[in-house]
């Protein structure tokens, strides 16, 4: 590896740490929520739960 391709990767791997930053596993930052209620469950899950998310957690890197 040259220096070029170390930036390069370096780059990359800053970049995929700032979007993983960016999104903290919750409810809110969920796929399957929706609105108030959980799409797995058809439930409103308790705070707690809202709060770190559950074993379900899905979150998809598009950012839009």
């Amino acid at each position: 590896m040259d220096k070029k391709e170390y930036a390069y990767r370096l780059d990359i791997a800053t970049r995929e740490i700032h979007l993983l930053e960016s999104c903290r596993p919750s409810c809110k930052s969920c796929d399957h929520w929706q609105s108030v209620v959980c799409g797995v469950y058809q439930e409103t899950p308790p705070p707690h739960i809202q709060e770190e998310g559950c074993d379900n957690w899905v979150w998809n890197d598009i950012p839009f």
